[in-house]
């Protein structure tokens, strides 16, 4: 199954498809930051019982598509480095975010 990364940038509207060396930066570095099933399930806890690890309600700068399949998950990147996953109560520290932000001002 192919998986496509299409990035969005909210005040510029500028979309870019990562090519494959990209996307394997991207969904590895995702995959690190996310961690395990065993840290997911104790992050989703304990968003329940704290307030601090809620999503915080600003407006974010990306728009993360990741097609695998017939499956879209969406992702969205605040502050260039704060990384929620749309539907989540958990936010993770992506610092990928920046290098995102700099590939989407690249000239095609």
């Amino acid at each position: 199954m192919a998986v496509t990364v299409r990035i969005i940038e909210y005040g510029t509207q500028n979309q870019v498809v990562l090519d494959a060396y990209q996307q394997d930066l991207f969904l590895s570095e995702l995959r690190r930051v996310r961690g395990n099933w065993f840290t997911r399930f104790i992050a989703l806890i304990f968003s329940f019982l704290l307030a601090r690890t809620r999503p915080a309600k600003i407006k974010p700068d990306v728009q993360i598509f990741v097609e695998d399949g017939s499956s879209v998950t969406e992702y969205l990147v605040s502050s260039d480095t704060v990384l929620h996953q749309k539907g989540s109560r958990t936010n993770y520290q992506f610092y990928m975010g920046l290098m995102l932000q700099r590939w989407l001002s690249m000239p095609l």
